[in-house]
């Protein structure tokens, strides 16, 4: 899941609303994650994930509920997958959170 964008690479994405990417989601899925505890996140995730949505400006795109904790799960996954990518072997390229790390691989 490496939802984040190289450095020096841009992209311009148009998102239309909390509606269209539920859309690509199965909502038995979303359902299932949210209600899956959020007590098996480490107790700094919810505090990073406020933090990401007033930065990219989407405290208000994400409210709190199904979506908001779903959306959570996915930034943490993306996260841990930085975490691995600097554990790993040094590479020619550096990941970091940016404005794309509340999306799955489908939705990049």
């Amino acid at each position: 899941m490496l939802y984040f964008a190289l450095m020096g690479v841009v992209a311009v994405v148009a998102v239309l609303g909390t509606s269209h990417m539920m859309n690509n989601l199965q909502t038995e899925e979303i359902v299932h994650m949210a209600m899956e505890s959020e007590d098996k996140l480490p107790h700094y995730v919810r505090n990073m994930w406020e933090n990401w949505k007033v930065k990219y400006g989407k405290d208000t795109f994400y409210s709190m509920g199904l979506e908001d904790d779903y959306r959570m799960k996915v930034f943490y996954q993306n996260v841990l997958e930085i975490q691995a990518f600097y554990e790993g072997p040094k590479m020619t390229y550096d990941l970091a959170i940016n404005q794309f790390a509340d999306l799955t691989d489908e939705e990049f």
